[in-house]
Protein backbone atom coordinates (compact mmCIF):
# COMPACT_ATOMS: atom_id res chain seq x y z
CA UNK A 1 0.00 0.00 0.00
CA UNK A 2 1.42 3.47 -0.95
CA UNK A 3 1.33 6.52 1.34
CA UNK A 4 -1.77 7.82 -0.06
CA UNK A 5 -3.32 4.21 0.43
CA UNK A 6 -3.47 2.69 -3.17
CA UNK A 7 -3.42 -0.54 -3.27
CA UNK A 8 -4.46 -2.21 -6.35
CA UNK A 9 -5.25 -1.37 -9.79
CA UNK A 10 -7.46 -3.36 -12.17
CA UNK A 11 -7.94 -3.55 -15.95
CA UNK A 12 -10.90 -4.37 -18.49
CA UNK A 13 -9.40 -7.09 -20.17
CA UNK A 14 -8.03 -8.41 -16.98
CA UNK A 15 -10.61 -7.79 -14.24
CA UNK A 16 -13.61 -6.88 -16.01
CA UNK A 17 -13.48 -3.64 -15.33
CA UNK A 18 -10.43 -0.45 -14.56
CA UNK A 19 -10.14 0.86 -11.18
CA UNK A 20 -7.86 1.67 -8.53
CA UNK A 21 -8.63 0.62 -4.68
CA UNK A 22 -7.70 2.82 -2.31
CA UNK A 23 -7.57 0.98 1.21
CA UNK A 24 -7.59 3.73 4.66
CA UNK A 25 -4.56 3.34 7.24
CA UNK A 26 -7.36 3.15 9.99
CA UNK A 27 -10.36 1.19 8.77
CA UNK A 28 -13.35 3.47 10.26
CA UNK A 29 -16.31 2.00 8.49
CA UNK A 30 -15.89 -1.84 8.71
CA UNK A 31 -17.65 -3.96 6.18
CA UNK A 32 -18.43 -1.13 4.11
CA UNK A 33 -17.05 0.33 0.90
CA UNK A 34 -17.48 2.40 -1.50
CA UNK A 35 -17.67 2.11 -5.67
CA UNK A 36 -16.81 5.70 -6.73
CA UNK A 37 -18.05 7.06 -10.69
CA UNK A 38 -16.78 10.04 -11.47
CA UNK A 39 -18.36 12.60 -13.72
CA UNK A 40 -18.89 12.74 -17.44
CA UNK A 41 -16.70 16.22 -17.65
CA UNK A 42 -14.05 14.96 -15.09
CA UNK A 43 -11.19 13.03 -16.61
CA UNK A 44 -10.33 9.61 -14.51
CA UNK A 45 -7.62 11.34 -12.43
CA UNK A 46 -10.10 13.42 -10.73
CA UNK A 47 -12.17 9.79 -9.74
CA UNK A 48 -9.05 8.56 -8.58
CA UNK A 49 -8.38 11.55 -6.53
CA UNK A 50 -11.97 11.12 -5.24
CA UNK A 51 -11.54 7.73 -3.97
CA UNK A 52 -8.18 8.92 -2.45
CA UNK A 53 -9.92 11.16 -0.41
CA UNK A 54 -13.09 9.02 0.77
CA UNK A 55 -9.82 6.72 2.37
CA UNK A 56 -8.23 9.45 3.77
CA UNK A 57 -11.51 9.77 5.67
CA UNK A 58 -10.95 5.95 6.60
CA UNK A 59 -13.32 4.01 4.25
CA UNK A 60 -12.24 1.86 1.53
CA UNK A 61 -12.66 3.12 -1.77
CA UNK A 62 -12.57 1.95 -5.49
CA UNK A 63 -12.72 4.42 -8.22
CA UNK A 64 -14.05 2.97 -11.62
CA UNK A 65 -13.15 4.75 -15.00
CA UNK A 66 -16.10 4.03 -17.15
CA UNK A 67 -14.85 5.50 -20.27
CA UNK A 68 -11.91 7.44 -21.68
CA UNK A 69 -9.45 4.82 -20.06
CA UNK A 70 -7.48 1.73 -21.48
CA UNK A 71 -10.32 -0.79 -23.03
CA UNK A 72 -13.48 1.10 -22.27
CA UNK A 73 -16.03 3.30 -24.85
CA UNK A 74 -13.57 7.16 -25.14
CA UNK A 75 -16.43 8.48 -24.67
CA UNK A 76 -19.78 7.77 -23.02
CA UNK A 77 -22.12 5.99 -25.59
CA UNK A 78 -22.94 2.42 -24.93
CA UNK A 79 -20.60 2.05 -21.70
CA UNK A 80 -21.62 -1.51 -20.09
CA UNK A 81 -23.19 -1.46 -16.69
CA UNK A 82 -21.14 -4.68 -16.08
CA UNK A 83 -18.14 -2.92 -15.65
CA UNK A 84 -20.19 -1.68 -12.23
CA UNK A 85 -21.01 -5.24 -11.57
CA UNK A 86 -17.82 -6.45 -11.85
CA UNK A 87 -16.71 -4.03 -9.41
CA UNK A 88 -19.41 -4.03 -6.83
CA UNK A 89 -18.79 -8.27 -7.33
CA UNK A 90 -15.05 -7.99 -6.44
CA UNK A 91 -15.12 -5.42 -3.35
CA UNK A 92 -17.99 -8.34 -1.93
CA UNK A 93 -15.30 -10.97 -2.89
CA UNK A 94 -12.76 -9.45 -0.79
CA UNK A 95 -15.17 -9.56 2.30
CA UNK A 96 -17.21 -6.03 2.63
CA UNK A 97 -20.57 -6.75 3.64
CA UNK A 98 -22.03 -3.51 2.35
CA UNK A 99 -20.94 -1.99 -1.11
CA UNK A 100 -22.43 1.78 -1.93
CA UNK A 101 -21.86 3.36 -5.41
CA UNK A 102 -20.59 7.04 -5.19
CA UNK A 103 -21.76 9.13 -8.17
CA UNK A 104 -21.34 12.27 -8.92
CA UNK A 105 -23.12 14.18 -12.51
CA UNK A 106 -23.36 11.94 -14.96
CA UNK A 107 -21.48 9.37 -12.79
CA UNK A 108 -24.70 9.54 -10.41
CA UNK A 109 -26.93 8.60 -13.38
CA UNK A 110 -24.61 5.66 -13.51
CA UNK A 111 -24.82 4.65 -9.98
CA UNK A 112 -28.94 4.96 -9.97
CA UNK A 113 -29.00 2.67 -13.33
CA UNK A 114 -26.49 0.31 -12.25
CA UNK A 115 -27.92 -0.13 -8.58
CA UNK A 116 -31.05 -0.35 -10.58
CA UNK A 117 -29.93 -3.48 -12.13
CA UNK A 118 -27.10 -5.08 -9.57
CA UNK A 119 -28.21 -6.59 -6.27
CA UNK A 120 -24.76 -6.77 -5.45
CA UNK A 121 -24.90 -2.64 -4.81
CA UNK A 122 -26.39 -2.27 -1.45
CA UNK A 123 -27.12 1.85 -1.69
CA UNK A 124 -26.31 4.86 -3.45
CA UNK A 125 -24.83 8.27 -2.88
CA UNK A 126 -26.18 10.50 -5.56
CA UNK A 127 -24.42 14.02 -6.08
CA UNK A 128 -26.61 15.73 -8.52
CA UNK A 129 -28.34 12.94 -9.80
CA UNK A 130 -30.12 12.41 -13.00
CA UNK A 131 -33.62 10.75 -12.65
CA UNK A 132 -33.41 9.40 -15.86
CA UNK A 133 -31.17 7.73 -18.55
CA UNK A 134 -29.92 10.41 -21.00
CA UNK A 135 -28.22 10.50 -24.60
CA UNK A 136 -24.58 9.45 -24.73
CA UNK A 137 -21.85 12.26 -24.80
CA UNK A 138 -19.76 12.51 -27.25
CA UNK A 139 -16.30 13.85 -27.88
CA UNK A 140 -15.90 17.70 -26.97
CA UNK A 141 -19.40 18.63 -25.77
CA UNK A 142 -22.01 16.96 -28.12
CA UNK A 143 -24.88 14.96 -27.17
CA UNK A 144 -25.53 11.92 -29.90
CA UNK A 145 -28.65 9.63 -30.83
CA UNK A 146 -27.69 6.68 -28.92
CA UNK A 147 -27.42 5.88 -24.98
CA UNK A 148 -25.18 6.23 -22.52
CA UNK A 149 -25.44 2.39 -21.60
CA UNK A 150 -25.83 -1.05 -21.64
CA UNK A 151 -26.74 -4.17 -20.01
CA UNK A 152 -26.37 -7.19 -21.49
CA UNK A 153 -25.73 -5.89 -24.59
CA UNK A 154 -28.47 -3.93 -24.72
CA UNK A 155 -29.14 -0.22 -24.99
CA UNK A 156 -31.06 1.01 -22.24
CA UNK A 157 -33.64 3.52 -23.26
CA UNK A 158 -32.49 6.98 -22.86
CA UNK A 159 -34.27 10.92 -23.59
CA UNK A 160 -32.53 12.65 -26.04
CA UNK A 161 -32.32 16.25 -27.45
CA UNK A 162 -30.47 17.03 -30.56
CA UNK A 163 -28.57 20.47 -29.97
CA UNK A 164 -25.32 22.19 -31.32
CA UNK A 165 -22.57 21.95 -28.80
CA UNK A 166 -21.60 25.23 -30.27
CA UNK A 167 -24.27 26.81 -29.28
CA UNK A 168 -23.99 25.56 -26.04
CA UNK A 169 -21.04 26.81 -25.57
CA UNK A 170 -22.24 30.55 -26.99
CA UNK A 171 -24.91 29.80 -23.94
CA UNK A 172 -22.43 29.47 -21.34
CA UNK A 173 -20.08 32.57 -22.32
CA UNK A 174 -23.28 34.19 -22.22
CA UNK A 175 -24.14 32.90 -19.24
CA UNK A 176 -20.93 33.10 -17.27
CA UNK A 177 -20.71 29.74 -16.11
CA UNK A 178 -21.04 26.17 -17.65
CA UNK A 179 -24.65 25.32 -18.66
CA UNK A 180 -26.41 22.55 -20.60
CA UNK A 181 -29.63 22.93 -18.22
CA UNK A 182 -31.43 23.71 -21.58
CA UNK A 183 -30.37 20.78 -23.68
CA UNK A 184 -31.68 18.49 -20.77
CA UNK A 185 -34.67 19.89 -19.67
CA UNK A 186 -35.63 19.95 -23.34
CA UNK A 187 -34.53 16.21 -23.21
CA UNK A 188 -36.69 15.89 -20.39
CA UNK A 189 -40.00 17.20 -22.37
CA UNK A 190 -39.65 14.57 -25.32
CA UNK A 191 -39.13 11.96 -23.05
CA UNK A 192 -40.98 8.67 -23.07
CA UNK A 193 -41.83 7.02 -19.12
CA UNK A 194 -39.15 4.01 -20.12
CA UNK A 195 -36.53 6.56 -20.02
CA UNK A 196 -37.34 7.06 -16.02
CA UNK A 197 -34.18 5.02 -13.90
CA UNK A 198 -36.44 2.36 -11.98
CA UNK A 199 -35.17 3.60 -8.69
CA UNK A 200 -37.45 1.37 -6.80
CA UNK A 201 -35.53 -1.85 -7.55
CA UNK A 202 -32.30 -0.42 -5.60
CA UNK A 203 -31.37 -2.86 -2.98
CA UNK A 204 -30.77 -0.07 0.07
CA UNK A 205 -30.44 2.99 1.34
CA UNK A 206 -30.61 6.63 -0.94
CA UNK A 207 -28.91 9.61 -0.36
CA UNK A 208 -29.57 12.28 -2.62
CA UNK A 209 -27.59 15.88 -2.85
CA UNK A 210 -28.41 18.50 -4.99
CA UNK A 211 -28.06 22.26 -5.53
CA UNK A 212 -31.21 24.41 -6.30
CA UNK A 213 -28.58 26.42 -8.58
CA UNK A 214 -27.53 23.89 -10.83
CA UNK A 215 -26.49 25.27 -14.07
CA UNK A 216 -25.74 21.69 -16.06
CA UNK A 217 -29.20 20.13 -15.11
CA UNK A 218 -31.44 20.38 -12.75
CA UNK A 219 -30.87 17.83 -10.42
CA UNK A 220 -32.92 19.58 -7.88
CA UNK A 221 -36.10 18.33 -9.79
CA UNK A 222 -34.11 15.02 -10.37
CA UNK A 223 -34.02 14.52 -6.20
CA UNK A 224 -37.94 15.60 -6.19
CA UNK A 225 -38.78 13.14 -9.35
CA UNK A 226 -36.91 9.97 -7.61
CA UNK A 227 -39.01 10.29 -4.22
CA UNK A 228 -42.29 10.97 -5.75
CA UNK A 229 -41.33 7.74 -7.84
CA UNK A 230 -40.44 5.45 -4.29
CA UNK A 231 -43.63 7.37 -2.56
CA UNK A 232 -45.79 5.64 -5.41
CA UNK A 233 -43.39 2.48 -5.58
CA UNK A 234 -43.07 0.09 -2.90
CA UNK A 235 -39.76 1.01 -1.32
CA UNK A 236 -38.62 -0.01 1.77
CA UNK A 237 -35.47 1.49 2.32
CA UNK A 238 -34.12 5.29 3.72
CA UNK A 239 -34.41 8.10 1.39
CA UNK A 240 -32.77 10.63 2.21
CA UNK A 241 -32.65 14.60 0.27
CA UNK A 242 -30.79 17.45 0.80
CA UNK A 243 -31.12 20.62 -1.47
CA UNK A 244 -28.88 23.40 -1.48
CA UNK A 245 -28.89 26.95 -2.07
CA UNK A 246 -25.42 27.71 -2.47
CA UNK A 247 -23.41 24.96 -4.49
CA UNK A 248 -22.84 24.06 -7.82
CA UNK A 249 -23.13 21.43 -9.93
CA UNK A 250 -20.21 19.81 -8.69
CA UNK A 251 -21.32 19.09 -5.00
CA UNK A 252 -18.74 16.60 -2.89
CA UNK A 253 -17.73 16.76 0.27
CA UNK A 254 -14.12 18.00 -0.43
CA UNK A 255 -12.75 20.76 -2.96
CA UNK A 256 -12.97 19.85 -6.14
CA UNK A 257 -11.05 23.14 -7.99
CA UNK A 258 -14.50 22.97 -10.51
CA UNK A 259 -15.78 25.72 -8.31
CA UNK A 260 -14.16 28.69 -10.98
CA UNK A 261 -16.59 28.06 -13.60
CA UNK A 262 -20.10 28.17 -12.11
CA UNK A 263 -21.44 31.43 -10.82
CA UNK A 264 -22.50 30.71 -7.71
CA UNK A 265 -19.46 29.85 -6.21
CA UNK A 266 -17.87 33.10 -7.51
CA UNK A 267 -20.23 34.91 -6.53
CA UNK A 268 -20.98 33.25 -2.89
CA UNK A 269 -17.63 31.36 -2.01
CA UNK A 270 -17.80 31.57 1.93
CA UNK A 271 -21.70 29.84 1.56
CA UNK A 272 -20.30 27.37 -1.01
CA UNK A 273 -17.31 26.44 1.58
CA UNK A 274 -19.82 26.05 4.10
CA UNK A 275 -22.07 24.00 1.95
CA UNK A 276 -19.50 21.56 1.53
CA UNK A 277 -18.57 20.97 5.26
CA UNK A 278 -22.41 20.63 5.62
CA UNK A 279 -22.42 17.95 3.06
CA UNK A 280 -19.36 15.97 4.26
CA UNK A 281 -20.93 15.94 7.58
CA UNK A 282 -24.07 14.74 6.71
CA UNK A 283 -22.40 12.39 3.79
CA UNK A 284 -20.08 10.41 7.08
CA UNK A 285 -22.86 10.70 9.18
CA UNK A 286 -25.09 8.49 6.82
CA UNK A 287 -22.08 6.29 5.77
CA UNK A 288 -21.84 5.56 9.55
CA UNK A 289 -25.12 4.39 10.26
CA UNK A 290 -24.55 1.77 7.64
CA UNK A 291 -21.58 0.16 9.32
CA UNK A 292 -22.87 -3.48 9.33
CA UNK A 293 -23.41 -4.28 13.30
CA UNK A 294 -22.82 -0.93 14.34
Amino acid sequence: MGKDGFAQSFLIRRDGFHGHLFLPHQDKYPGLALLVLGGGSMPYSFTRKEADAFSEEGISSLAVGYFGVKDAPKTIVHVPIEYVEKAAAYLHAFGYTKVIAVGISKGSELALTAASFLPDIDGVIAFAPSCRVYMGIGSGISWVDRSSWTFRGVPLSFAYHRSSGIKAVLHSLKARELTFRPVYEKADQDAEEGTIIPVERIHGPLLLIASSQDSLWSSENACRMIRQRLIAQPFRYPVKTLIYPYASHILLPFESGFERFFRVARKHPEECRQTILDVRHEVFTWLRDLIPDS
